[in-house]
């Protein structure tokens, strides 16, 4: 079970998630304002599990704003038009060239800036590095 630790005033617990986004390293934390807060989310974790625990979390705090990483799973089940082999190829450029820069973090909060120093990363030749922009820009018209 995690224990909470103070670090000023806010009480903040750290807990190993059991399916973390590709290439995180699967800890996150959550913080709280007081200790018996901390405690409860504790409790939840052991009765219903961090997946649970976490959700709740977000929910109760306001923040439950999909990373792009769990965006794009639900995207991918959610596309009609194209083939399962194209879904397949879409989801392998999402994985090898948006999600490592992009997936963690929240769908509001990606700027511009953090779109083009991905894409600045991407390797290949001019066609190739467009096709991929294309996978990533159709997730977040439709996000």
């Amino acid at each position: 079970m995690p224990v909470p630790h103070q670090q000023g005033s806010r009480w903040k617990v750290r807990v190993r998630h059991p399916d973390p986004p590709p290439g995180r390293s699967g800890y996150t934390s959550a913080t709280f304002a007081t200790a018996a807060e901390a405690e409860r989310f504790c409790r939840d974790v052991a009765d219903r599990g961090v997946v649970w625990a976490l959700a709740e979390y977000k929910r109760a705090n306001g923040n439950g704003t999909p990373t792009l990483d769990e965006w794009a799973a639900q995207h991918f089940a959610a596309l009609t038009e194209a083939s399962p082999s194209t879904i397949a190829t879409y989801r392998r450029v999402y994985e090898r060239d948006w999600s490592p820069k992009l997936g963690h973090l929240p769908l509001g909060s990606i700027t511009r800036t953090d779109v083009a120093a991905a894409l600045n990363a991407v390797p290949g030749a001019d066609k190739t590095r467009k096709n991929k922009w294309a996978v990533l820009t159709h997730m977040l018209k439709l996000a």
